[in-house]
């Protein structure tokens, strides 16, 4: 092979080797994405089950006519802007 077709050949073959490491960066990153989004995904059934024991237990200590959604939302609206 003369000087110009080694050159060629190994332009393609960099080419290729950081195309690949490029592929490999984003399969590494793709996939702590997922490990981040299952462990939001964790907490938030986490938070719904600890959602429903809190408003059980305030239906059962204050009734379940003075916990309606409109209420609620009315008594966080009002301590939110603090």
């Amino acid at each position: 092979m003369n000087k110009v077709e080694i050159e060629k050949m190994v332009q393609f073959v960099d080419s290729y080797k950081e195309i690949s490491s490029q592929i490999e960066l984003m399969q590494k990153s793709i996939l702590s994405l997922g490990k981040k989004r299952d462990a939001l995904i964790e907490k938030i059934e986490d938070m719904q089950e600890d959602e429903k024991s809190f408003l059980a237990s305030l239906s059962n200590k204050y009734g379940e006519s003075n916990i309606t959604p409109y209420k609620l939302l009315e008594i966080y609206e009002k301590n939110s802007s603090k």
